[in-house]
């Protein structure tokens, strides 16, 4: 019995710990970069490659010919994890990125995708203009996708598959280049390159250029497929712009829109509430995930039915209740009516990561895999109708896991003492 509500002091002082760590992170506004971290230097440092014992200075190595400082790439064979209030990610990377910080700048080659949050994000060059010996690699290379949240601003200056970007405001150079289609939300959108199918935008203003004859002057977009861009008025589009067809989607000026402000502490509350559940459920209750998993593979129809019915007759049933002046029960099974629904998405989540790990390869990645359900789930959400509905089946569901485990616990017990019986 001490030992659990030891176990309950220390999940409440942690939550406050982590609620008071994330405000006084989101509240800072110094922009002096800070030193990283000893660890930091030490993790990056393990991930060099071995040498033969000669120590050689990446800055320092001068080339003979030309007295040029020669860059020395760095191979990661793996995902890279970067958590840093300024992060520079200049790596060669086969596997995805995922950056978390203030200022971060990638300049790297990633074979992957990149997942990207922080308030101002920057992909450039490894190389200057005027390098000529780098001039068929200056360019910073994702083969996958780009996944782009920023509270500030996003510039552009590379290449990708596809871009799906939100941010105040968001600038894509002439010398990018889209393979695919860009899905870009914000307020100022400043849109150059060449993008090789569809562009969907969201923004208040937008600038696409002008196409010169002189092309040392030219510095235009080029969509090769269609336009559709939502705004308050319609805009004129250059010439030569948009190969395809153009839709224009009014946006009413009495429709209060979020900024990317508001979508990005949205979402930190968002995953701060659900990791913190997480870890808790985890350490209180190891084996949880792991039924509620069986239970939804095994029985999704009957959770989802306990739960609709559990959604509906709870209330009701409270409120008969206090009618019977059975007000002290009434309010006993709103509480726990109202704790279950508030930890109803934890629940459903972490069921659907111990559910998926090993089908999806994030057996050893249990918790990365959790955060991206998060993730997903909370911009699903973002959508008007279907955002109402992801809540609802989050709601029912949680319910349903819930009881459904209880109910489950019950007739363990009942089998393991009639077996000693």
């Amino acid at each position: 019995m001490l030992k659990n509500k030891f176990k309950i002091v220390v999940a409440l002082l942690t939550i406050i710990s982590l609620i008071s760590v994330f405000c006084i992170t989101v509240k800072a506004t110094d922009d002096t970069p800070t030193p990283i971290s000893e660890e930091a230097n030490l993790e990056n440092q393990a991930t060099e490659p071995e040498t033969d014992g000669t120590t050689t200075d990446a800055t320092n190595e001068t080339d003979e010919t030309n007295g040029e400082v020669e860059p020395e790439d760095e191979m990661v064979y793996k995902d890279l994890y970067l958590f840093e209030n300024n992060i520079t990610m200049d790596k060669i990377v086969d596997g995805n990125v995922y950056a978390f910080g203030d200022n971060i700048t990638i300049t790297g080659k990633i074979n992957g995708n990149v997942f990207v949050f922080g308030n101002n994000v920057t992909f450039t060059n490894p190389y200057p203009e005027d390098d000529t010996e780098h001039q068929n690699e200056n360019y910073c290379y994702i083969t996958g996708n780009v996944y782009a949240l920023a509270s500030n601003k996003i510039t552009f200056n590379a290449v990708a598959q596809d871009i799906y970007a939100l941010s105040d405001v968001f600038e894509m150079s002439y010398d990018s280049y889209i393979m695919r289609d860009i899905r870009i939300a914000g307020s100022d959108l400043t849109i150059k390159g060449y993008i090789s199918r569809n562009a969907y935008l969201s923004g208040d203003t937008f600038n696409f250029g002008v196409h010169s004859d002189n092309e040392e002057e030219d510095d235009a977009a080029i969509i090769a497929g269609d336009l559709n861009y939502s705004s308050q008025n319609e805009i004129e589009i250059p010439e030569n712009i948009v190969q395809g067809e153009t839709k224009f989607n009014e946006v009413a000026s009495t429709t209060t829109s979020k900024s990317a402000t508001d979508y990005l502490m949205d979402l930190l509350s968002a995953l701060i509430y659900t990791i913190v559940l997480y870890l808790l459920f985890t350490w209180l209750a190891p084996k949880f995930f792991d039924k509620t998993s069986t239970i939804l593979q095994k029985s999704p129809l009957a959770t989802f039915g306990i739960g609709i019915l559990s959604f509906i007759v709870a209330p009701i049933l409270a409120l008969i209740l206090l009618c019977l002046t059975l007000s002290s029960l009434s309010a006993i099974l709103i509480v726990v009516y109202g704790l279950i629904l508030a930890i109803s998405s934890t629940i459903v989540f972490g069921s659907l990561t111990s559910l998926l790990k090993d089908k999806l390869g994030f057996a050893n990645k249990q918790f990365l895999l959790f955060i991206i359900i998060t993730i997903v789930a909370w911009a699903l959400k973002q959508i008007p109708v279907v955002g109402l509905i992801i809540n609802l089946a989050i709601f029912v569901f949680g319910l349903g896991l819930a009881i459904k485990n209880v109910l489950n616990n019950k007739n363990t017990s009942i089998e393991l003492i009639n077996e000693k019986n």
